[in-house]
């Protein structure tokens, strides 16, 4: 009954956030009394370790991430998982989130500075493979759906805005901030991965973070063109040192390669190089669904 209850607060604050960061769900007013005075107890459910579903990516990012981790979002969108992250990491680690979109970016902007989460950092920037100013495509109806590219969902007849926006390279906001180390790479950018990976090589080689992203542009019948294909990333991590991808699957990971490809329904990807000592460390907490029976030798 107690599960049942932290389960309807944690989805209730999750769109509650949604619809403020992005479309007109909410009465202005509403929106306004709650962006600047959110719920406490929802907060603290968002910040804490406690998530009920195993493949959900809000439960491998508070699975994933231990104490004092350095996390970096690219795609922050309404910052569930910026605050998910914060829960894990507590005061000594550090986040770094990236949000092109200015009514999300204002919003998650005055929200940590209220809550007085200094270790959170946020850029406006739109990242990807290069440092260039191009054309950003924002959905007026489904906002958390914006790309680099005009025709991200079939049948779209509603109005597309096109932005100019400064994209940047991970690698080139690297030389300028200079992390730590970065211990979890999220990236949900609407097709745009690939691009995100490429403009990361040397973060992503020298630092060997654990990869958590979207993967739902393969094959879906959600968009008019194939962004990307598995194949690619696959190639692209894997020359990186990157050993095993899993799929985010009820009731838990499964792995996947260029023989067993995700599946159409597959939203989310987890990758990680076995041979990394935090990467093993994570893999031991995870759960693992039924898949090819090599998956259990990762944890030997």
């Amino acid at each position: 009954m107690i599960s049942k209850i932290f389960h309807f607060l944690l989805r209730f604050e999750h769109w509650v956030n949604h619809c403020i960061v992005n479309s007109n769900y909410l009465p202005t007013d509403f929106v306004k009394i709650y962006g600047s005075g959110r719920s406490l107890l929802g907060f603290y459910i968002y910040s804490s370790r406690f998530h009920l579903f195993c493949t959900s990516p809000n439960h491998i990012i508070a699975t994933a991430l231990f104490e004092g981790n350095v996390f970096i979002d690219v795609g922050a969108a309404s910052g569930e998982m910026l605050n998910i992250a914060r829960g894990a990491i507590g005061n000594s680690g550090q986040i770094f989130g990236f949000e092109p979109r200015t009514e999300a970016f204002d919003f998650l902007k005055h929200m940590f500075k209220r809550y007085g989460f200094s270790n959170i950092r946020l850029f406006d920037s739109l990242m990807g493979d290069k440092d260039e100013v191009i054309d950003f495509f924002v959905d007026s109806e489904h906002p958390e759906s914006s790309s680099v590219f005009r025709e991200w969902r079939s049948g779209v007849t509603h109005k597309i805005e096109c932005r100019s926006q400064q994209m940047i390279s991970l690698d080139s906001w690297t030389e300028k901030i200079k992390p730590i180390r970065v211990d979890l790479l999220k990236i949900d950018v609407e097709g745009a991965e690939p691009q995100v990976i490429a403009g990361a090589i040397s973060l992503i080689r020298k630092t060997q973070p654990a990869i958590l992203l979207e993967i739902r542009a393969i094959n879906t019948e959600e968009t008019t063109v194939k962004i990307f294909s598995f194949d690619l990333i696959h190639t692209m991590l894997t020359d990186l040192g990157y050993t095993n991808f899993y799929a985010l699957r009820k009731p838990g990971l499964a792995l996947i390669d260029k023989f067993n490809q995700p599946k159409p329904s597959d939203h989310d990807m987890f990758v990680v190089n076995i041979n990394n000592e935090l990467h093993r460390k994570i893999l031991k907490k995870m759960i693992f669904a039924e898949g090819p029976p090599s998956y259990k030798t990762i944890l030997h």
